[in-house]
């Protein structure tokens, strides 16, 4: 990293650059490709998550098919991260914690993705205008890994409980 950043590493990515004394334009496009990135990682996660449940409740994995995950993944993919986790508050009973961090997340994702820039708009010119974007940026990228963390770990028992029912049912055919 440049001088004067120092990255703070989680279980896989560096989550957050925190500021120099006074951040670049470098900096700042950095660390939105961070938060983007988090963005990113939680909609993937509960992607899988659906896939996971929908698995769970039509029992598709004891008749894979191929076309049928492709449309069910892209119907997934081209929602919005609104209305994959209202989805998802809707099939699991989240703890209030876990519901409102993913509640707090989407919020952040919509402020990165729709407001961020237009609301600095000539900061962006001026050094301390861009400290202050940089450490909004960080704060965003905390919270959206988070709540990738939390989807990553609920998306990972789901699957979980699909391989345990694949195996189950397999080793109940051939007895």
């Amino acid at each position: 990293p440049p001088a004067g950043f120092r990255p703070r590493v989680g279980r896989r990515l560096a989550c957050c650059v925190r500021p120099s004394p006074m951040a670049t334009r470098e900096a700042v496009f950095e660390q939105f490709g961070r938060a983007a990135q988090f963005a990113q990682l939680l909609e993937m996660e509960i992607g899988t998550a659906l896939l996971a449940i929908d698995a769970l409740d039509t029992q598709s994995y004891l008749s894979p098919s191929a076309d049928a995950y492709l449309r069910l993944k892209q119907a997934i993919d081209g929602q919005t991260l609104g209305r994959s986790l209202g989805r998802i508050k809707t099939q699991l009973q989240l703890p209030d914690d876990i519901a409102s961090e993913f509640a707090n997340a989407l919020e952040k994702r919509n402020t990165l993705i729709h407001r961020f820039y237009p609301r600095y708009g000539l900061k962006f010119l001026d050094e301390v205008g861009r400290d202050e974007m940089v450490a909004e940026l960080v704060t965003i990228s905390e919270e959206l890994d988070r709540a990738w963390r939390s989807a990553q770990a609920i998306a990972g028992v789901l699957v979980k409980g699909v391989d345990m029912f694949l195996s189950f049912n397999n080793a109940r055919t051939k007895a």
